[in-house]
């Protein structure tokens, strides 16, 4: 490549591709690192991501069951550092709730919010087998339950065969399931068995693990960003909107460009989808493959006492989540669900009712409410095709001036640590 052709400009020491909040996390902490000449690439016109707030009417609602890690460092360093007052936040226990209508009797449950089964097994043993897939991995576990669960992730969309195992934990809710009739049973074979213990789940308190700490921004995250943004401008970190970044690879670097101009830099991270950059590495195109998720908001007419969110596993409904909370001192809900969801949500409301009133809470929805509705592509997924491709791109690009963006690591503690390490 003939980096003469391109218009110079001033050297960075790192470039940032993509402003979510990855991006603008790996910002401040090359800051703290003394990097110089700090500069973030955004392709839209704000930063924020997939964490950005919807908004209907100009009224913002929260994009599907998004919380912060209140415990994590980067957001305790926000708070130490007086970026952020705690009072910005809604700061609690993580509070949750599971439906679950796979077998004869429904399961409702606060101790637990991934699949739950009551019914007791004559052998709830794991299946010994070797694990290429996430239908593999869904195989391991009794006939009648895999079953279920196979069917369910279908909903999706997607071929559970084609699909990463790891995406069981990545997006897809069904890291660990709860048999709760055997739950001494499984706390012993968790302790025995590796694979038992990693698709097993038992309550916290069975376990002796303390309730994680969320926090929840009270204005939304539209304006925890715009303040976000107010934070890095204030520390000179530029950042650049409607940018268009290009790599090429060359010489055992990579070489970007926003448009026309070549940038100079020492380091690159790279947050942003990198479809385009590892097709610019060896010419292999990831699949990028995505589901299409129905979201649904409403605003309450009932007062809401914490943040609570229920994740649903259902024959018959299309929702998988639904999301109570209070944005702006304003009570709000958020439906997730499977395509089609958006056609029936005149149909739902009694049933969404029924399912918080088992939890002691009365949504009070009716048909006549103003509902908002928005279909979205999201991103979550790993093929098997991808899962090799991001592995080998991971292991041969290590040497060279880019910083991956952990991909692959659907937890945003997991992709913020990854990052921070290699800085």
């Amino acid at each position: 490549m003939d980096s003469n052709s391109k218009k110079k400009i001033n050297i960075n020491e790192i470039s940032i591709v993509g402003g979510g909040i990855s991006g603008c996390l790996t910002a401040l902490s090359a800051e703290k690192k003394n990097y110089k000449n700090i500069k973030v690439y955004e392709i839209t016109k704000k930063i924020g991501g997939v964490l950005s707030d919807l908004n209907f009417n100009k009224e913002p609602f929260f994009n599907g069951c998004q919380y912060l890690d209140a415990d994590s460092p980067w957001f305790k360093s926000l708070i130490k550092e007086n970026l952020f007052k705690k009072s910005d936040f809604y700061i609690e226990d993580v509070k949750y709730g599971c439906f679950t209508d796979f077998e004869k009797k429904k399961a409702y449950t606060t101790k637990y919010p991934e699949p739950i089964f009551f019914e007791k097994y004559n052998n709830f043993k794991l299946k010994r087998k070797k694990v290429k897939n996430l239908q593999d991995r869904l195989e391991l576990y009794p006939k009648k339950i895999s079953k279920n669960l196979i069917s369910w992730v279908k909903n999706f969309g997607i071929e559970p065969k084609e699909i990463s195992a790891e995406c069981a934990k990545n997006g897809l809710m069904l890291s660990r399931i709860y048999l709760h009739q055997h739950s001494r049973e499984i706390l012993k074979y968790k302790k025995e068995n590796k694979l038992a213990d990693a698709l097993y789940g038992l309550p916290k308190n069975m376990l002796g693990l303390k309730n994680v700490k969320t926090a929840v921004p009270k204005k939304g995250y539209n304006y925890f960003f715009y303040k976000l943004k107010e934070i890095l401008e204030k520390k000179k970190l530029k950042i650049h909107f409607s940018s268009s970044i290009k790599a090429n690879y060359f010489k055992n670097s990579f070489i970007i460009n926003n448009f026309d101009q070549y940038l100079d830099t020492k380091k690159i991270v790279w947050t942003a989808n990198p479809t385009n950059l590892i097709k610019s590495y060896n010419n292999k195109k990831l699949d990028s493959k995505y589901i299409f998720v129905s979201v649904i908001c409403t605003n309450l007419n009932t007062k809401i006492e914490n943040n609570f969110y229920i994740n649903v596993y259902s024959k018959k409904l299309k929702i998988f989540r639904i999301y109570c909370y209070n944005l702006d001192n304003k009570p709000k809900l958020t439906i997730e669900g499977f395509r089609g969801l958006e056609k029936e949500v005149d149909k739902i409301h009694n049933k969404i009712n029924d399912i918080f009133k088992r939890f002691g809470i009365n949504l009070n929805l009716n048909k006549k409410q103003k509902y908002y509705k928005v279909i979205q592509k999201k991103f979550f997924i790993v093929t098997l095709k991808d899962k090799n491709y991001l592995e080998d791109f991971y292991k041969n690009s290590s040497k060279t001036n880019l910083i991956p963006g952990a991909w692959d690591s659907f937890f945003r503690e997991q992709r913020i640590s990854k990052i921070s390490k290699y800085l």
